[in-house]
């Protein structure tokens, strides 16, 4: 638990601080065990949404929320860079809110 919680305090620093916090921990534990694997990937999404100025992700049904401070021109450079049509047309910029419905996705395509 102990760890945990210092790769969370490393995460709320910067996405280079959990970045390091890892190497160092597996440089001293070796590769991590599949469940902090996923602890650690979580880490990582929370931490990028974060710095692109999401602050809340949930998920209803199909659909998964983004709460964002950004804004509609952010957004659209954002959904502009991506090169998967698939992925950029199921985004729906909603006042402070970015929606994506799951069910249009192939098998196998990440979120």
């Amino acid at each position: 638990m102990e760890i945990i919680n210092e790769a969370e305090k490393a995460a709320e620093t910067d996405i280079w601080s959990l970045m390091q916090f890892i190497e160092n921990l597996r440089c001293q534990y070796g590769k991590e065990p599949c469940s902090m694997e996923i602890l650690l990937k979580k880490l990582y999404i929370r931490r990028m949404a974060a710095d692109i100025g999401i602050t809340r992700i949930y998920a209803s049904g199909k659909m998964v929320g983004m709460e964002t401070n950004m804004s509609k021109k952010v957004f659209k450079l954002m959904a502009d860079s991506m090169s998967s049509d698939i992925h950029r047309n199921s985004l729906v910029f909603d006042g402070n809110q970015i929606k994506v419905i799951c069910t249009r996705f192939p098998m196998g395509l990440p979120l």
